[in-house]
């Protein structure tokens, strides 16, 4: 990527976002097309994030500090018929950013994210097929157009490398549903994983159940936060298995609205062992958190968010994050500023600090 590219982008991303904002039906639109009896849909969407970032060296004697692309997708998805519909999603991240200790940034490259065909019979069965985020924690499974705070987990697409994953992607087949009035939820599934010499590993299984006390959303993404237009609480847990490699834990995911305020809360645990199958992937329990309050007079949710990396052998360095920062709903996630500090803490190396700036653009 060319000097100057990068504020160009910015440039005209934040005018972009201003034409949309004076839009009079900016967060209600739609890109779509239909056919005549509508039973057939396609739809169009963007989510650009183009962000600020001050990051101490691991020395913690300096900030990188970078203007780049966070993420920039596109996304196409409708319905087939009553019962078949799908999804596409690209994604191009870190566009520009400065990486490793040269400091040469990234260059474009736009590669397939999520690719499903869902067949629905009803809410209580259906199947997905192609390359989607697998059921195991609630941050994992959670659209990154909809978090609460700026973004994942540290550790929550932590084996992505060592199972060959695509950011917490992998190729398979799924089953789900909502039974019992939408107060359930199970998603279970058969992946590629670490396929190995010939091919020849056993394929990757999870399962996932939740309890919903009220209504569970039926799309395959979680919502981070719906600025406390809805209540809504999750308590589910998951198993993820290949050969000996396993992982399993437990979440809870709550959004409960206080007049034209809301809080918001989520927990996840998570454990990994990758045993002899796959030993980069180290005996740990990791933990994340957050925690945000809307105040609604102002469009504004200030939240914290708390991160924990734990191994069990002591032969690697444990690490935790704390984040305080920001969301300014300027059009809830259709267009958003983000403002975030966080104080990483690792063993045996200096405490660092992180800045980070986030405008975000999404239409689906």
């Amino acid at each position: 990527m060319r000097d100057g590219s990068v504020r160009r982008w910015v440039l005209f991303l934040l005018v972009v976002a201003t034409l949309w904002l004076v839009s009079p039906h900016a967060a209600e639109a739609q890109w779509q097309i239909a056919s005549k009896d509508e039973k057939q849909t396609l739809k169009f969407g963007i989510l650009v994030q183009p962000q600020y970032e001050a990051l101490e060296t691991v020395a913690a004697d300096h900030y990188s500090q970078n203007i780049f692309l966070r993420r920039l997708r596109l996304i196409f998805g409708g319905k087939i018929s009553d019962h078949w519909s799908f999804f596409v999603e690209t994604d191009s991240p870190n566009i520009g950013k400065g990486t490793g200790t040269s400091g040469i940034k990234t260059e474009p490259s736009i590669y397939i994210q999520d690719m499903y065909l869902t067949y629905k019979s009803n809410d209580n069965f259906m199947v997905d097929f192609g390359m989607m985020l697998m059921a195991t924690s609630y941050n994992h499974n959670q659209s990154a157009a909809q978090l609460l705070g700026l973004d994942y987990g540290p550790y929550t697409f932590g084996t992505s490398a060592s199972l060959q994953e695509k950011v917490g992607r992998d190729y398979g087949i799924q089953v789900r549903g909502y039974p019992f009035g939408k107060k359930f939820e199970y998603r279970a599934g058969i992946y590629q994983g670490y396929r190995g010499t010939d091919s020849a590993n056993p394929f990757r299984y999870t399962a996932r159940v939740a309890f919903w006390p009220w209504e569970a959303p039926t799309g395959y993404f979680y919502p981070g936060t719906l600025q406390g237009t809805k209540k809504i609480m999750s308590i589910g847990a998951f198993y993820d298995a290949q050969k000996d490699y396993d992982s399993y834990g437990a979440d809870v995911f709550g959004e409960f609205p206080i007049g034209k305020n809301a809080i918001t809360f989520q927990a996840d645990y998570v454990t990994y062992d990758g045993g002899t199958y796959i030993p980069a992937i180290r005996k740990q329990a990791d933990i994340f958190g957050e925690l945000g309050f809307l105040i609604g007079a102002i469009h504004l949710t200030p939240y914290v968010q708390y991160a924990d990396q734990n191994f069990d052998d002591g032969l690697y360095d444990d690490e935790s994050r704390w984040q305080v920062g920001a969301a300014y709903w300027i059009a809830n996630h259709n267009l958003n500023l983000k403002l975030a500090y966080t104080k990483i803490s690792k063993d045996n190396f200096p405490d660092r600090n992180q800045f980070q700036l986030q405008f975000q653009l999404f239409q689906f």
